[in-house]
């Protein structure tokens, strides 16, 4: 019984400091069929910058590929990657100084 009550604990604090601020859990992949949030995008670029090791730069553009699809399907012009990029790195520096 202690153990299962040592290993809950374990499995609390762990996910509670997996937790970003603001943010909340990163997320592997944007789910749904409607055009992601500014928090969606967020949570998988923190997802590829903190969960796969990727540098911020990297894990913009893997971001920016992944919403793409989303803004295309909707019709939404789009800007060059590397401008999205850029964008997206300005949104996480906007959030480091929050």
């Amino acid at each position: 019984m202690l153990v299962l009550l040592a290993i809950e604990n374990i499995a609390m604090e762990t996910r509670a400091k997996s937790e970003i601020w603001l943010i909340g859990h990163p997320e592997e992949s944007l789910k749904g069929a409607k055009l992601p949030s500014t928090e969606d995008v967020l949570k998988l670029f923190f997802y590829h910058h903190l969960t796969l090791k990727m540098t911020i730069r990297d894990s913009a553009r893997k971001t920016i590929e992944a919403v793409m699809p989303f803004w295309e399907k909707a019709r939404i012009p789009c800007r060059h990657v590397k401008d999205s990029t850029d964008a997206l790195v300005r949104l996480h520096e906007q959030w480091l100084r929050l």
